[in-house]
């Protein structure tokens, strides 16, 4: 995983803009708290890849009083606000932090479930994201679930296109300046690599996953849902 753009300033604003840029944001991590407590027991563990500043280590771990949490996140600012945000929160006790690309994550006893939330498309389509799933295949239990959420879409038919739009609409809907939008929301970013739906699903199918399905989708947003067999 990159971690690159997410400097000390942007990692400071990111938990107020991320809602604003993102129609759906909360529903996303509740629908992916619903999943994951249909799955797993009282006592799971669960590896969140791309943890950021812990918004779905929060939905999570509020609801579910023995789950218990390995957080990655390879950008340094953004790891530095997670362990600040939890180190005398409730949860605290309740999570790992690991600083760095999961590949560099020690070896340990497989989990019951894993979460990868707004990373993949940050990811080239060279062999990054599907080493990325590989890697998070092989640390899971058989049969254990995977919820992810992505940026998808061709970025030249005009249905992506016109999900930009909407999207920037939202945004400055939102209050967000302008100057961002054109900036965070531009197709051509470098940084941003995004996949069509059939594309993604094969890549989750390469990695090891079985039973792809999308369960959700907010304008760009899509959210799928994966296992490793049994």
């Amino acid at each position: 995983m990159t971690s690159t753009g997410f400097d000390q300033s942007r990692a400071e604003s990111y938990d107020v803009r991320i809602q604003k840029m993102i129609p759906g944001y909360d529903v996303l991590h509740r629908l992916t708290d619903v999943f994951l407590s249909a799955e797993l027991p009282t006592d799971a563990s669960i590896l969140t890849v791309g943890a950021g500043t812990g918004t779905e280590l929060t939905q999570l771990g509020t609801s579910h009083a023995g789950w218990h949490f390995t957080a990655v996140e390879p950008a340094p600012a953004m790891a530095k606000l997670g362990r600040e945000k939890f180190a005398t929160h409730p949860l605290g006790n309740r999570i790992h932090w690991h600083g760095g690309p999961l590949k560099t994550l020690p070896p340990g006893d497989p989990f019951d479930a894993a979460t990868l939330i707004l990373v993949l498309h940050f990811l080239p389509d060279n062999g990054d994201k599907e080493e990325l799933l590989t890697e998070i295949a092989g640390r899971l239990k058989p049969g254990a679930p995977l919820f992810l959420a992505s940026y998808f879409g061709a970025k030249e038919t005009t249905r992506t296109k016109k999900f930009f739009d909407l999207t920037k609409a939202w945004a400055l809907a939102n209050g967000v300046d302008a100057k961002e939008v054109a900036e965070k929301l531009d197709p051509e970013r470098p940084d941003m690599h995004l996949v069509p739906e059939d594309r993604l699903k094969a890549l989750l199918r390469y990695a090891g996953f079985i039973d792809v399905q999308r369960i959700y989708q907010g304008l760009l947003i899509g959210g799928w849902v994966a296992r490793t067999p049994r």
